[in-house]
Parts: C-alpha cells; structure tokens; sequence
C-alpha cells in the first residue's frame, strides 16, 4: 500500500511539474536529451564507398548553424536517395547503407543533425526535421531535379523523413524499422513519459500513422523480426494504417542495428523491386 501511494505521488509531482511553465520547458529538455546521443568523432569517414568517392559538402541550417554532409555522386545514377541518421552515433554509421543505395544506381547524400559529427549546434526534435529541410534544399539546389528524389529514414528517422515528405516533394519513401509515432514509442519505452501530458512534450510527435494515412508517394517499409527496440509490431501497425502505394518487407532473424551488416543482400533485394515498381516511368520531382 505504501509503495502505491509512494506512486500515485510521483505521478501528480510529475503532473504538476509538466503543468508549469518551466515544467514544460524542463519536460521537453528531458525528452530531447533522452533521445538524441550524438558522436562528434567519425569512427572511419572512408574516402570512397562502392568506388564513389566521398565528397564532403556543408549548408546552414535554418537556424544559421552550419551542416556537414557526405555526397556520393554515382554518374549517369537516375535517382537520388537523402539518408536521415538515426538518434545515436553520426553519418559514420551509414556508410554500408549508401554503399547498399549505390548498388540501386542511385546516388547518396548523408548528413549530420545539428550536433551530430561536425555539424555545429545542438539536437532536438524540431531541429532534426529542419535540418532535413536544409539537407533536401542543398541537395536539390546541388544536383537539380533531373534525378528521381528518394527520402530514406532509420529508426528515429523515419519520423524526420515522414515529416520531410510532407513539406518537400519526393518520388519514394523508404522508412527501416519505423514507429507508429515518436510519443507512443516514448510511453512504451519509458514509465516517465505516461505520467506527463501531451502538452508538456515537444509539439512534433513525429507521427508517422498520420502522415501516410493521407495521399503520400509509394512507401516501402522493412523491419527485422528480431527487432528489440522498435518491436515489428509498431510497422505492421503503420503499415495496416498507411493507404496505398505501399509495400512491407520483414526481415527474418534481422534485429535493429544489423540489417546492413549480416542482412545486405535481402535489403539490396528488397530496394531494387521496390524502385523497379514504383520509379521507373513518371516524371522526376520538381
């Protein structure tokens, strides 16, 4: 009996403290700091990947703050894919994605959140959508729209590249290991997060459900049935939500953080049908 009461009052302290001003403020703070991990340091920063040099390019993000990015430029590619990172380590980790991409005949761009690697400032959730904003229009500023334009999330990304596509134009969505919303993945995960009203969170819940239950362009989904830290069940969900044109992949024994180490083949695989359906008539994005 003591421990719930002990319990109940945890609860209305956090109440109350999510429903002042600062409290509000401190509630945000929390939940950024919880879920942005940034590494400043490059683990490798190869010169070249799948024979496609590495050519390191910076933008502003709307904040003024300035922005790395690694651009692999394939010849001749017919597509051009922006990868969104994750919420731990930088675009270091991303590298056998875009050697994967470039196996599509589809060139690449990586980029880093404020905060992230080399890029100045500091992560939040409004921030990350912004700098994919920024990313996009340096790259469509760069490479034109002659290209047919891919927006590829992971994990957290997915909800960056779900928001992105609802204020640029795109040609195809890729979204690995996605969530229903940032919020429901936030109470699941985390008993903190129940006890504090919606208000007193970021404003962007990173809402994936909501996005593709409206007109969106094809969306390819793939998760891994091993999957421990967004559960498969949060992209069947997304997936029964989404309205057509969408397609779903679920990778055997794949887990979170291994599908383009130990499951490459199947996830180059299921890339290339995706794009052969869906990206090889029609005008590019404009």
């Amino acid at each position: 009996m003591e421990a719930n009461r002990c319990s109940k009052l945890a609860a209305v302290c956090l109440l109350t403290m999510a429903l002042t001003s600062s409290g509000v403020v401190e509630s945000r703070s929390v939940y950024d700091k919880m879920l942005f991990h940034p590494r400043k340091e490059y683990n490798s920063a190869p010169a070249e990947v799948g024979g496609v040099k590495r050519r390191e390019v910076t933008f502003s993000s709307s904040h003024g703050e300035q922005l790395r990015g690694w651009l692999f430029d394939l010849p001749d590619s017919d597509k051009i894919v922006l990868v969104s990172e994750g919420n731990g380590g930088n675009m270091d980790y991303l590298t056998r994605l875009a050697e994967i991409l470039l196996q599509c005949n589809a060139s690449v761009l990586l980029y880093d959140y404020e905060g992230y690697g080399k890029s100045a400032g500091s992560p939040s959730i409004g921030r990350a959508v912004d700098d994919a904003k920024s990313a996009y229009d340096f790259m469509v500023k760069t490479l034109g729209t002659n290209k047919k334009i891919v927006l590829l999330g992971v994990s957290l990304s997915t909800g960056v590249t779900c928001q992105l596509a609802t204020q640029r134009k795109a040609d195809a969505i890729v979204l690995t290991a996605p969530f229903t919303s940032l919020l429901n993945m936030a109470r699941m995960k985390n008993a903190f997060f129940r006890h504090v009203p919606t208000i007193a969170l970021p404003r962007q819940h990173l809402d994936n459900v909501a996005v593709l239950s409206k007109p969106h362009p094809p969306v390819l989904i793939v998760h891994g049935t091993a999957d421990t830290l967004i559960p498969l069940s949060e992209s069947e969900k997304l997936f029964e939500a989404a309205i057509e044109p969408k397609s779903f992949v679920q990778m055997k024994n794949a887990g979170h953080n291994d599908i383009f180490r130990n499951h490459k083949d199947e996830y180059l695989e299921a890339l290339k049908a995706f794009f052969s359906k869906y990206l090889q008539t029609g005008a590019a994005a404009t």
